[in-house]
Formats: structure tokens, C-alpha cells, sequence
């Protein structure tokens, strides 16, 4: 536990906590939203001193899960962002210490080492920890200009996300699966649309690159007006901290004076009910005084008010203009990697060649960002040949491998009604079996798990869930806290859960 005392309390705690959001900010990085949401969201640090680091999770089933999936990278995240680890420890719930985590001996030089995945897995690897911007970003921070009229400083509360210049409109791809989202933001700025605007869709789909594209091109056009982009963790903390210091007046007086607002993955807001309530708020105070509020979330309106957002706050994004933003489709994934090797043909004079730019765009479809690493896993090689003759020579053979590795370590597509088959199969029973209304306890226990499993793997409403097995809402919450309890004191129901976990996690 933290060693509080009179004079360090406040302060040491409260740069613990800051250094803990930023690690668990870095774990919604490397693993995305949907694995952040399931497993590293409701994690605590219970003590960090003298490099001994110990975090606790909501269960000790959630705590295992979690020790034998990502630990070692848990690891190696904490010591780029938070500093040197010689034990690392998982609690659950109240319980005990779960797992010690077995500590690496950082590799000398800085090199991160990937074991047995071969060349192409380490080239992708180093390309991706790499993530180099297609040009050197030029950060703007969403203010206005000095012609305009400023508002009040931001209470010292570091709430305003800066934008960033490269995610520009000049950047901004468009096909048949964006065509609409694109149409929506230039309504906006032509005036022709106000109030709010709801951009929904998976992630790696383009949303926060036209939130930034809107904001650069509002900012051109009316470079006194006040815009403020907003990040979900920049929301979260912005909230936290003025509250701890009591200028939550002083916050929301700051607030009021923004004409453009944008805010991003509103869906990981889930469960942080003041924020919630306090950004609804604002929109209402915005909207009423005029001013355009964009916002961007992973689902429709609907379906985020049954994953327990305010119901108020999706009614409002929902009575706006609400557009859907679909998966990339071919076209748009051949012109985002064309862009991308002009770019570096030009500018850094390594040239991918065209077939395969083609190669990637056929194979990579799940999204925009699986695109992006796949080509720098290409352009790493490509540079390599060029600066070394003793360098294997690009081939079909070398980017199909780097595309097989990749689509490897994908997340299995799947429905929910192929989870439920899964489900009855480990079971022993029959999807008649747990659509019904018998109740032996294997039958219970089977939708138990199937509930469980839903909530994890997926980002499926709970009123979808529940009408699987044709029950309600209500039935799949207590369902849920079921499967919690019998996953941590049946060794039978928690291994069933593992392998399915195994079989339809990332």
C-alpha cells in the first residue's frame, strides 16, 4: 500500500496514479480497445516502491487471466513508461497475490528480442514498435490563434488534447465506406450542419484522423474560434483532477468558451458515471449557445446505451447527426498504401513496389491500422535491400510470410452464435439445451460461461446477448456475476473458460 504521510501524501500518490494511467493508457495501445475494455480497464496499483510493483484486478479469475496472457509484455510496458521492475505481482479481488510475474533481465543494446517467429516476425515487430509518421508531426495545440479572442487558461488541468498536423483532410482517403463520414464533416464546416454530430464505428476505421482533419481545417478557417479535442483520457483526468482541487467552476467556466468540441472514444466511458453525466452537460450548455460538438465512439447510439452509457447522453448523440463509418474497403485500402509509398518513394527514396501495395490491401481488410503496420513491416525490408547488397532480395514469398505472421496473431472474427456453439460443445450440450428454460446445473452453468464470454471477446450489447439464450438484460448481469464466481472456485468451469478464452481471444 502507498506509505502516506502528512507532507507526501497528496503529491506522491497523486504521481503514482499519473504514471499508472499513462501505463495503462500504453496498454490500450499495444493491445486496442476491445482487449483494454475486457481485462486492463478496472486495474489498480496497489504498491510501487523500491522496483516492486504490485497491481490488483476486480478477480482472481480476471487476475490469472491476465498473468497468463499478457505478462511478460505488462513487463516490458511497465519499464518503458513508468521505470526499472524487479518484481512484478497481480492480486485478486481481495484475495492474495495471484501470480508473481517472472522479471526478464532487460537485453543489452535496447533491442527488443521476439523468440522463434523467424526473420519477417522481427522485421514486423521492429517496424511496428517502431510506428514512424509518414513526415516529422507538427503538433498543434487546439486553441485559437492569437488573432482571435483566447479564452480563460485552461486551469492548469492539461485537459486540451493537441492536435495533430499530419492527420490532415490532405491525408484523408476517401472510397464508398467513408464517402458519407467525409460529406458529414464538410456539412459541418460549411455551417450547414450544427449541433452534434456522432461518428461511430470499429476501431481503425479513420474517426479520430477526420476528428483532427475537422479541427486543423475549422482552426484555417476561422482561426479565432475556440476548438478543443478531447481524448478519452484527457476527459477522465481532466474531470479527476479538478475535482482533487476543488476547480471544477473554474473547469467548466473554460469549457463554456469553446465553439468547436471534439471528443473521442466516448465508449470507454463506461462506468465513469460523473464524467458521463458531466459531459452531457456541456453538450447541452454548447449546443444551446450554439456551438458544434463532434463526437466518435465504437458503436451506434442504441447499442451504446445497452453497454451502460447514460442513457441521456447516447438519446443526445443519437438525435443528432449519427454516421456510421464502415470498414475499409479494397479501394480505400489501395489509396491509403499508395499514399503512403508516394510519401516515401519521394521523400526518403525507399520505393514499395506496386504488387505489393496490392498484396497487402487483398489480405489486410480487417482495418486502417492493420494496413499501416503491414506496410512498414514491407518498407523496413525494402529500405534494408536498399542500403545492403548481402540483404535477402524482396519477393512475393518474403511479404506473403510477413502477412501470414500478421493475420496469425489476428483477432479470430467470429459471432455470437458461433460462441454459443463453441460454448455447448465444451459443455457437453446442445444450443437447443441453453436456449432453453431447463435448469441442470450444467445447463446453467453453460450459459453462464457463454454470458461471461460474450461480455469479454465482444462488444455485444447485453440486451443481444440475453437474446440468444431468449432471455432479458437483466438475467445475463446476474449471469455474469456467476461466471465470475464459479471461474475462481470451480477448477472445472475455469479451465473451459480458458481454453475458450484461448480459442476466441487475441
Amino acid at each position: 500500500m502507498f506509505n502516506d504521510t502528512p507532507e507526501r501524501n497528496f503529491h506522491e500518490r497523486q504521481s503514482r496514479e499519473r504514471k499508472f494511467e499513462d501505463y495503462k493508457k500504453a496498454l490500450r495501445g499495444r493491445y486496442g480497445v476491445a482487449t483494454y475494455e475486457s481485462w486492463f480497464k478496472m486495474l489498480e496499483l496497489d504498491d510501487y516502491e523500491e522496483e516492486r510493483v504490485v497491481i490488483s484486478a476486480p478477480s482472481q479469475f480476471t487476475a490469472k487471466q491476465i498473468c497468463e496472457r499478457f505478462s511478460e509484455d505488462m513487463v516490458d510496458i511497465w519499464r518503458e513508461k513508468c521505470g526499472p521492475v524487479q518484481s512484478f505481482q497481480v492480486r485478486g479481488g481481495n484475495g492474495g497475490i495471484v501470480a508473481s510475474v517472472p522479471v526478464r533481465r532487460k537485453p543489452s543494446g535496447g533491442m527488443k528480442i521476439v523468440a522463434n517467429k523467424g526473420i519477417a516476425a522481427r522485421e514486423m515487430a521492429a517496424a511496428n514498435d517502431a510506428r514512424r509518421p509518414l513526415a516529422p508531426p507538427r503538433r498543434i495545440q487546439a486553441v485559437p490563434s492569437p488573432a482571435g479572442q483566447a479564452p480563460e487558461a485552461d486551469p492548469g488541468l492539461n485537459i486540451a488534447a493537441p492536435l495533430n498536423a499530419t492527420l490532415s483532410f490532405g491525408r484523408f482517403c476517401v472510397s464508398d465506406c467513408n464517402r458519407l463520414a467525409q460529406a458529414a464533416a464538410n456539412s459541418v464546416l460549411d455551417n450547414e450542419t450544427t449541433g452534434v454530430v456522432y461518428y461511430h464505428g470499429g476501431p481503425g476505421r479513420g474517426k479520430t484522423h477526420l476528428l483532427n482533419a475537422i479541427g486543423l481545417d475549422w482552426l484555417g478557417r476561422r482561426p479565432g474560434d475556440k476548438v478543443l479535442y478531447l481524448t478519452y483520457d484527457n476527459l477522465l483526468n481532466g474531470y479527476v483532477t479538478a475535482v482533487m482541487s476543488k476547480s471544477l467552476p473554474e473547469l467548466r467556466a473554460y469549457l463554456d468558451q469553446i465553439d468547436l468540441l471534439m471528443v473521442d472514444d466516448v465508449h470507454m466511458l463506461r462506468g465513469r458515471k460523473a464524467t458521463q453525466e458531466e459531459l452531457l452537460t456541456l453538450i447541452d450548455r454548447l449546443v444551446a449557445k450554439g456551438a458544434t460538438v463532434i463526437v466518435a465512439g465504437s458503436m451506434a447510439p442504441s447499442a451504446l446505451a445497452e453497454t451502460g452509457l447514460n442513457h441521456r447522453l447516447t438519446d443526445r448523440l443519437g438525435g443528432g447527426l449519427a454516421v456510421q463509418v464502415d470498414k475499409p474497403d479494397f479501394g480505400l485500402r489501395l489509396k491509403i498504401l499508395r499514399q503512403m509509398a508516394d510519401y516515401d518513394c519521394t521523400s526518403n527514396r525507399v520505393c514499395v513496389e506496386e504488387r505489393y501495395l496490392q498484396m497487402i490491401a487483398r489480405r489486410c481488410d480487417a482495418s486502417i491500422r492493420e494496413i499501416e503496420g503491414a506496410y512498414r513491416s514491407i518498407r523496413l525490408r525494402a529500405e534494408t535491400c536498399q542500403r545492403s547488397a548481402d540483404a535477402e532480395p524482396m519477393s512475393d514469398a518474403y511479404v506473403l510470410s510477413v502477412l501470414q505472421e500478421m493475420q496469425r496473431f489476428r483477432k479470430k472474427e467470429f459471432t455470437l452464435d458461433d460462441l454459443m456453439s463453441a460454448v455447448a460443445d465444451a459443455f457437453g450440450l446442445s444450443v437447443a439445451d441453453l436456449k432453453s428454460r431447463r435448469r441442470p446445473q450444467i445447463i446453467v452453468k453453460g450459459r453462464h460461461a457463454f454470458c461471461l464470454l460474450a461480455r469479454k471477446l465482444t462488444d455485444s450489447p447485453l440486451k443481444e446477448i440475453g437474446a440468444c439464450l431468449n432471455r432479458d438484460h437483466t438475467t445475463v448481469l446476474s449471469s455474469l456475476d456467476r461466471a465470475e464466481v464459479l471461474a475462481e472456485t470451480s477448477p472445472e468451469f475455469g479451465e473451459r473458460i480458458s481454453r475458450l478464452m484461448d480459442e476466441f481471444g487475441d
